[in-house]
């Protein structure tokens, strides 16, 4: 029997021409693998790293203007985009490292831990550089669809109602006092900034966008109270504000 099955495997091989495959095959896909587990675990950090910015650079102080608990107000925030990266990482140098030589030994939890390890590690890294700050401006510049996604994210703080809008310095008048303000759905503010605020080392100029803290009156006229860069550096000082109606 085992005779038979033999001889049937040999003619097939004869028949179909398959020859064997060299080691030096082998160890070249496994070199191609381990490869893509580390990019994914570069592009990983690097999404890790974005994460890690947003969430410096977020205004946890003026969360009550937009929702009425810290909770909601990080779940409508959140770059979910850069979170969707870095599972989709997670996943891919799952799938590249059990296709290695002995990737079958790897459990799914085993590898995220490790994937999570080492992306927290280099994301904190380059956090810490100023990278991940680096790494999404450039991709808002490359990448259109990203600038729209991350558009839409700022709109989250275009909340006049509860005083806070958004939007382009198009216009500052002569005197200082005022700015007109183009937000993101092309309505023209003019905002009083005579006695507003400004965070420490920032000074606005036409073209800027910024974020306006206030109080707004009829006819797109708003009376700003402390003006903070709508995309800020994760080294700038967040200085305390009044908590406007409460």
């Amino acid at each position: 029997m085992e005779t038979d099955l033999s001889k049937e495997i040999l003619e097939k091989i004869k028949k179909d021409g398959i020859k064997p495959k060299s080691r030096w095959h082998f160890v070249l896909k496994d070199y191609v693998v381990w490869s893509m587990f580390a990019v994914s675990i570069i592009f990983g950090a690097v999404s890790f790293s974005i994460v890690l910015h947003f969430l410096g650079i977020n205004d946890w102080d003026a969360y009550y203007l937009i929702n009425d608990s810290v909770l909601e107000f990080a779940l409508r925030t959140m770059p979910y985009f850069w979170l969707a990266g870095f599972m989709l990482f997670l996943i891919v140098s799952y799938y590249y490292l059990k296709h290695t030589n002995k990737g079958y030994r790897y459990e799914f939890a085993k590898v995220v831990s490790l994937n999570l390890a080492l992306s927290f590690v280099c994301g904190c890294l380059l956090y810490s550089s100023g990278a991940g700050r680096k790494f999404e401006n450039e991709f808002a510049e490359r990448s259109p669809l990203y600038k729209n996604i991350r558009s839409r994210q700022e709109e989250v703080w275009l909340n006049p109602e509860h005083g806070v809008i958004i939007g382009k310095v198009i216009e500052i008048y002569d005197d200082g006092s005022y700015y007109e303000l183009d937000d993101p759905h092309r309505i023209v503010w003019t905002v009083d900034v005579t006695d507003a605020k400004y965070m420490p080392g920032f000074t606005v100029q036409e073209g800027f966008m910024v974020k306006v803290f206030g109080v707004a009156e009829a006819d797109n006229y708003f009376i700003a109270q402390e003006i903070r860069p709508l995309m800020r550096d994760r080294n700038q000082e967040i200085p305390l504000f009044p908590r406007f109606g409460r």
